[in-house]
């Protein structure tokens, strides 16, 4: 029976280690023993005739070319080894960035956290990141580009500029020295964060005098910075639309106030006069007015009602939850067209930002008011069903339905509307419908985990 020794990873590693570590004693080691085993083996034959050319052939190839090979193959496998252990290393240090960058984070705590990352990563290094967009903007009116030279000039005193094309494997450096003083100095690398040759940051590199970057690590420092670029640019989107957002949450709630100092309070005011007139009203002795009366006091009390809905659908702090609004605004168009409402709500609630709530309101007054016009429905089914990502909103009625290809110019503006308020928000937006089958509409949107 033949044995098979096997090797566990670890100790292959570990004798591979061994070999690469010790391979100059191993070949001198080998030479010697080559040398002394010739000379027993020839001196015992007689050793001035034992020296033929075979001999000092079979000597040279054992005693130089072997261990050459040997050395030169131990060279080539290490080289291999360090190649893949540095590549398994770049990519455990990307897995570790993407992790930091796909938790959501203020910009502060951004650059604090890519800060710490870089200093445990690229020991021994003292990091510090410059995002421009951060800064705020200079009392003497400079442009963003004066700015950022302005900026970085005391950080970065070495860089003409720094998006300059630069062969890959290096960077812009320079040795600062701290106080003035040569023995107090420092190595400082500037890492360059462009896009589009637009500088938008900057990552400094501190390392001792005597420390410098090699090209390889400058090589994975600019491929790591690729990546952090990505995630810089979509915090500046996000940032922008924050900044745009509050400009209409506050122009909205501008338009709320007026409308509630104006209009709101004129048909406040007819509502009010048009309750003391109904009620002082001879309704006996002139029934024909008396009706009419009735009918301007329903129409008054119904813009009233209006008014007060659209004016807590403009306030960015409406206290009214998505199910309540829509309910609100179903059950007023039924009344005055007189089909029948239900509402059906499944899963736990989202809670949506203001502007996400005002379009799906938009999206289904504009649905209420075609069944209102055209469906001749008596019954109105309104679904919400809350996932944990989505939220399903479907509308039905059992009206006369329609083609959706063959839809009035008027009602098809309608239904585009619709559906460019949906691209809005990001949801799905689905219509069927078909003659004597009604109509359903359907709004999948996509929502945060974090409930209300």
């Amino acid at each position: 029976m033949r044995a098979q020794i096997i090797l566990s990873g670890s100790k292959q590693e570990a004798w591979i280690n061994f070999i690469i570590r010790f391979r100059m004693p191993i070949a001198i080691g080998y030479i010697f023993l080559i040398l002394i085993l010739e000379s027993v083996e020839h001196f015992s034959q007689g050793f001035p005739g034992s020296l033929k050319p075979i001999v000092l052939f079979e000597l040279i190839f054992l005693g130089f070319v072997v261990p050459i090979i040997f050395l030169v193959s131990i060279r080539f496998l290490d080289n291999i080894l360090s190649f893949q252990k540095q590549h398994q290393n770049e990519a455990q240090i990307e897995n570790k960035l993407l992790n930091l960058l796909s938790t959501k984070m203020e910009e502060n705590e951004f650059c604090q956290s890519i800060v710490t990352f870089l200093e445990t990563q690229f020991p021994p290094t003292q990091a510090e990141i410059i995002l421009l967009f951060m800064q705020k903007d200079p009392s003497n009116g400079l442009k963003f580009d004066q700015m950022a030279h302005q900026l970085l000039g005391t950080t970065c005193s070495s860089l003409p500029y720094v998006c300059d094309n630069l062969p890959p494997d290096q960077l812009l450096n320079s040795i600062i020295e701290l106080d003035g003083s040569a023995h107090d100095s420092k190595h400082r690398y500037c890492l360059p964060l462009c896009s589009d040759n637009h500088l938008i940051g900057v990552i400094v590199l501190d390392l001792p005098s005597d420390r410098s970057y090699l090209p390889t690590e400058i090589l994975f420092l600019k491929r790591i910075s690729s990546i952090l670029i990505q995630k810089i640019l979509q915090m500046q989107l996000m940032l922008q639309l924050n900044s745009i957002n509050l400009r209409y949450e506050e122009e909205l709630n501008h338009i709320s106030q007026n409308l509630h100092d104006t209009l709101g309070q004129s048909i406040g005011f007819i509502r009010l006069k048009m309750e003391q007139i109904r009620h002082d009203f001879p309704a006996r002795r002139f029934p024909e007015i008396s009706q009419e009366l009735d009918r301007v006091q329903g129409v008054t009390e119904e813009a009233y009602q209006q008014v007060r809905g659209l004016l807590a659908e403009l306030h960015p702090n409406s206290a009214l939850d998505l199910t309540t609004a829509l309910s609100t605004q179903a059950s007023i168009q039924a009344q005055r067209a007189g089909f029948a409402f239900t509402l059906k709500e499944t899963g736990r609630s989202h809670q949506l930002p203001p502007l996400v709530k005002r379009q799906l309101l938009y999206i289904f007054r504009e649905a209420l008011n075609n069944i209102e016009k055209h469906a001749h429905a008596c019954q109105v089914e309104l679904n919400i069903d809350w996932g944990e990502t989505t939220c399903k909103l479907t509308l039905k009625d059992n009206g006369i339905g329609f083609t959706p290809t063959a839809i009035p110019l008027p009602d098809h503006y309608g239904l585009v509307i619709m559906q460019e308020r949906a691209q809005d928000i990001s949801a799905r937006f689905i219509l069927e419908s078909s003659p004597g089958n009604g109509t359903d509409i359907t709004l999948i949107l996509p929502v945060s985990q974090t409930p209300p």
